[in-house]
C-alpha cells in the first residue's frame, strides 16, 4: 500500500487575485501545505506563498526527526523567517496575514497543524465522512503574523475573540493539531475555508458537507487524483449555477 498526495487551487468568483496557495510533494517528505491570505490585507497572495514554501523547507530540514516537530516552535520559526523575507522584499508585515495549514505523513499517519481557519476532512470507506471546521469569532483568524508586532498582537487579544474547532470553543492561541491513521482506502484532506463558500444561483449557501462529500469521492487514485476530482465536481456545480465566491486551496492524502 502507498500514500498518494495531490493538491488543487482555484480563485473565487468574487476575487481578482487568488490569495490562496497550496503545494504538495511525495519526496523527501510526503506533505501538503496550504496558505489562505486575508482578503482585507495588502499583498497576502505573496505572503501566502512565502509561508507555504518556508513550511515546506522546515519539513525538509526536519525530515529525519519529523516525530519531534512541535506546534509552537514550528510556527514561530516559520513566521520569523517570513518576517525577514518580507522586510527584504519591502513588504508590510500584514502581507503575512494568512492561514497556514501543514500536513505530512509519518509512519502511515497524517499529522496536521492549523494556524488560522479552514477545514479538515477524513474518510474511511466503511465510515461516514468526518469534517472538522476551524473558525473564529467575527471571522477574524489569529494569524502567525501577529507574533511579529507586539502592539498589534495585544490589540487583537484585547478583543477577547475565540475560535471554534468542531464543536469546541477554545482560546484563539490554542494549538490545533490532528493525527489521522492511514489505513486501506482512507483519505485525509486539508482545505481553506473556501470550501464553505459555495452558493447556488439564488445566493443560498450550500452546506459544506455537500461540497466535501463531492470532493472526497475519488474514483481514480493515480496521478493528479485531487485535481481531476475537484475540477469535475466544480464543473458539475457550475452547470447548475453553483459557484464558490472565495478562493479554494486544498490537498489530500490517499491510501491505496
Amino acid at each position: 500500500m502507498a500514500i498518494a498526495v495531490d493538491d488543487f487551487l482555484k480563485i473565487g468568483t468574487s476575487h481578482f487575485v487568488c490569495q490562496d496557495y497550496v503545494i504538495s510533494s511525495s519526496s523527501p517528505v510526503t506533505y501538503g501545505i496550504l496558505s489562505d491570505g486575508c482578503s482585507s490585507s495588502e499583498q497576502t497572495d505573496v505572503g501566502a506563498r512565502i509561508l507555504a514554501h518556508l513550511a515546506s523547507a522546515y519539513l525538509i530540514r526536519h525530515q529525519d526527526n519529523l516525530e519531534s516537530i512541535a506546534y509552537e516552535p514550528m510556527g514561530k520559526t516559520i513566521i520569523e523567517s517570513a518576517g525577514q523575507i518580507a522586510e527584504l522584499m519591502n513588504l508590510p508585515k500584514t502581507a503575512l496575514d494568512a492561514t497556514l495549514i501543514i500536513a505530512y505523513e509519518l509512519n502511515r499517519q497524517i499529522y496536521i497543524y492549523v494556524y488560522g481557519d479552514g477545514c479538515i476532512l477524513y474518510k474511511k470507506s466503511d465510515q461516514p465522512l468526518s469534517i472538522t471546521t476551524i473558525s473564529f469569532l467575527k471571522n477574524a483568524p489569529y494569524y502567525l503574523s501577529y507574533q511579529l508586532d507586539q502592539a498589534r498582537n495585544q490589540s487583537y487579544l484585547d478583543c477577547q475573540l475565540t475560535k471554534q474547532v468542531g464543536d469546541q470553543i477554545v482560546a484563539v492561541h490554542t494549538p490545533v493539531q490532528f493525527i489521522f491513521p492511514m489505513e486501506q482506502d482512507a483519505a485525509v484532506m486539508i482545505s481553506s475555508d473556501g470550501i464553505e463558500s459555495f452558493i447556488d444561483n439564488y445566493g443560498n449557501k450550500i452546506h459544506v458537507n455537500e461540497a466535501a462529500s463531492e470532493f472526497m469521492s475519488f474514483k481514480n487514485v493515480k496521478g493528479s487524483f485531487v485535481k481531476r476530482r475537484i475540477k469535475r465536481a466544480i464543473r458539475d456545480y457550475e452547470k447548475s449555477g453553483r459557484v464558490h465566491y472565495d478562493d479554494i486551496s486544498l490537498a489530500a492524502f490517499l491510501m491505496s
